[in-house]
């Protein structure tokens, strides 16, 4: 994994927090039943400037309930770090190497990932 600069942490930072603004001052009327989201056009940024991490991580916590879905990607590409309690899971606890990170915590519940080539 590439190290990040300074600049390109600061960038990063300064996109997160206009998403974030914009999400908030947007929300009476983009989140309807047509949903219109002026913010996610900031994800065309990505192909001006590259260097604009694009999820390194994904986090996803249930209580009473499972946690299901896929991943684009190959289980190689991830560390993961996965809890259940009173459930079931395909993940194992641990795993380490990969670039990007996968943790999943889910409690009276099960966890089923699917890792899909990209």
């Amino acid at each position: 994994m590439k190290k990040l600069t300074t600049r390109q942490i600061a960038l990063n930072g300064v996109v997160a927090g206009l998403y974030a603004a914009i999400t908030i001052l947007t929300a009476s009327f983009a989140y309807g039943n047509i949903q219109f989201r002026i913010a996610d056009s900031l994800c065309v940024l990505v192909v001006l400037e590259p260097r604009l991490t694009v999820g390194r991580e994904i986090a996803l916590t249930a209580k009473n309930g499972d946690i299901s879905g896929t991943v684009v990607g190959s289980c190689d590409d991830f560390a993961i770090r996965s809890a259940v309690k009173k459930g079931e899971s395909n993940l194992p606890e641990a795993k380490d190497g990969g670039e990007k990170s996968l943790n999943v915590s889910c409690n009276n519940g099960d966890i089923s990932i699917a890792f899909q080539a990209s």
